[in-house]
């Protein structure tokens, strides 16, 4: 079958686009797009009095976004404007010469491209294993973390009574919450052909949006990614979902760092670069189960990533699940 459609910016090559890339991970070719030019993160002690980050914006030029608490790691995260200046230089400079300050770039991650379904989907839940594992457990008890586009909360093959979702972005139309809709239904949903744990409860945390420019791009920051781990550590859920890629980034791996110290099973994406492709993160970083995947007769796409990192394979086409206004 052929590939689905794609924008010209982001290459998706995963099994899943064999059918929709709305199951897609994009990869992303153009290193000017690896982090925002006009913009970086500053990380320091919140014990630190609101003077000391003002002092450092004076000093190098630069203007206040948002301003996050990380508390799990007692870290104050600032997003701020480089106001023309390059942000890998500004980088390199704060790091060597401020001992109290952390500068971190505000590297970008990617969800999916969403489209329509082609027809005849069904894929057969049974080669997952879970009519077996549905002897033992639904997931009951067990509280899922995700990190992901806006849901549809009220979608009908959802528990409301189980999901509670946290946003660092707003909710938006139905088009920027297809992808975490998407996710949230593999994971949880009522419908038996659809959901995996349908028991378990969703603590769903919004921090990717669709991109008005380019609608079929849904991105995030290293920041509001950093921020969403935090409150999924805080809220003490037992595993976390990661549905997106992007570049090695420091401050993402020490709060996905944190989140295994707390006895978080931290599961993403291993990419679909092809078998050439660099890492994909957060998946290839230590102590993450990188899940790639497999069509119905459980042969890897060609373009999958390889790696001694990538821990499993699952079913990854054709896949039946939920889209917003409950569809």
């Amino acid at each position: 079958m052929a590939a689905a459609p794609i924008d010209n910016k982001l290459r998706y090559d995963s099994p899943a686009c064999q059918v929709s890339n709305a199951w897609c991970v994009g990869n992303v070719p153009d290193t000017s797009r690896d982090f925002r030019k006009n913009e970086l993160l500053l990380l320091y002690d919140s014990n630190q009095p609101s003077s000391f980050a003002e002092d450092v914006l004076q000093r190098y030029r630069l203007t206040q976004k948002r301003s996050d608490e990380l508390t799990s790691i007692r870290t104050k995260m600032l997003t701020v404007a480089t106001n023309g200046q390059d942000p890998k230089l500004l980088v390199e400079t704060i790091n060597e010469k401020e001992a109290k300050v952390e500068a971190n770039l505000s590297s970008l991650f990617f969800t999916a491209a969403t489209t329509p379904p082609a027809s005849g989907l069904g894929y057969p839940l049974d080669l997952t294993g879970i009519t077996e594992a549905h002897q033992f457990t639904k997931g009951a008890g067990i509280k899922i973390g995700m990190v992901d586009t806006p849901i549809d909360i009220l979608h009908r093959s959802l528990d409301n009574s189980k999901v509670r979702r946290i946003e660092l972005i707003p909710a938006g139309d139905s088009n920027n919450q297809k992808h975490g809709t998407a996710i949230a239904g593999v994971l949880i949903s009522q419908n038996p052909r659809i959901g995996v744990a349908p028991e378990a409860s969703l603590y769903a945390v919004s921090a990717f949006s669709a991109d008005s420019q380019n609608p079929n791009d849904r991105t995030s920051t290293a920041g509001l990614v950093a921020k969403a781990i935090d409150l999924c550590i805080e809220e003490k859920v037992d595993i976390l979902n990661l549905s997106f890629a992007g570049k090695s980034d420091p401050l993402v791996r020490k709060m996905i760092q944190k989140a295994v110290n707390h006895n978080i099973i931290v599961v993403s994406s291993a990419g679909n670069g092809g078998p050439k492709a660099e890492p994909a993160y957060p998946a290839a970083f230590e102590d993450v189960l990188a899940v790639t995947a497999v069509d119905e007769q459980e042969s890897i796409f060609g373009r999958a990533n390889r790696g001694a990192y990538i821990d499993l394979a699952a079913p990854g086409v054709n896949i039946f699940t939920t889209s917003p206004a409950g569809t």
